[in-house]
């Protein structure tokens, strides 16, 4: 359903948010 896509879609993009914000701290903490 339209439901489960939104979801789906909305678990990728957090996932993909965490990963970038992830990245992001690796990279200040590695720079200090």
């Amino acid at each position: 359903s339209n439901v489960n896509a939104a979801r789906l879609e909305l678990k990728l993009f957090r996932d993909a948010a965490a990963a970038a914000h992830m990245k992001d701290a690796a990279a200040a903490a590695h720079m200090k």
